[in-house]
Parts: C-alpha cells; sequence; structure tokens
C-alpha cells in the first residue's frame, strides 16, 4: 500500500509539493497533513500557519485601510 506507514512504524516524509503547497495556500493543504504518518510537530506547524493566514485574512476583511 502506497503512502501508508510502513510495517516498520516509518512516518511519512514531507514532499516539496506538500510544504511548497501549506506555505502558499494553507488553508487546502493543511487537511494532507492530517492523514496518518506525519508527526505531531509537522501537523501544529501546518496548523499554526493556517491559523495566521485565517487571522490575517479576517484583519484584512475588517481593516479600513
Amino acid at each position: 500500500m502506497a503512502g501508508r506507514i510502513t510495517p516498520s512504524g516509518e512516518p511519512r516524509r514531507l514532499r516539496l509539493w506538500l510544504i511548497l503547497g501549506v506555505y502558499i495556500l494553507p488553508i487546502l493543504f493543511f487537511w494532507f497533513l492530517l492523514r496518518p504518518g506525519y508527526s505531531h510537530h509537522v501537523r501544529l506547524g501546518g496548523g499554526l500557519l493556517m491559523l495566521f493566514s485565517l487571522l490575517t485574512a479576517a484583519a484584512r476583511l475588517i481593516s479600513p485601510y
């Protein structure tokens, strides 16, 4: 089964497309990090980046400038 955790328990490797996707469009690509195999630290970093982007977007919507 490709894309799953190996029987030895190896975590998934972060691919370049996923790193760039989380950086450019974190609201969409963060959900890929929720698949089994990614570490807690990777998910936390992606979640914080998504939260920051949502707060920035909300601030831009309510800012009068």
